[in-house]
């Protein structure tokens, strides 16, 4: 990968934040982007897991459900709303 999180060839999670500081800032989101199932399943059941990251907004203002929408990880978003933690009406500004 490169220095920034990659959306596609053009975008970036937030320009100026690393790929590094992205996955530590925002755990599940990036965990979601990269559409790793397990390591989200894991997460989200871990002891550390703060039930506030399913509604947190990144720099651009999803949550990790729109990232999996987006990016059409369908399982992954299934997963999360299994959850019953997320909020289906917040809006994407």
């Amino acid at each position: 990968m490169s220095e920034d999180v990659l959306l596609s060839d053009s975008e970036s999670f937030h320009s100026g934040v690393s790929e590094k500081d992205f996955k530590e800032s925002f755990k599940l989101h990036y965990l979601v982007w990269c559409n790793d199932y397990d390591d989200v399943s894991k997460y989200i059941r871990s002891p550390s897991f703060d039930m506030f990251e399913f509604e947190r907004v990144d720099q651009r203002g999803r949550t990790p459900l729109h990232i999996a929408i987006s990016f059409g990880h369908f399982e992954i978003a299934r997963l999360l709303l299994a959850s019953g933690k997320c909020d289906t009406f917040l809006v994407n500004f």
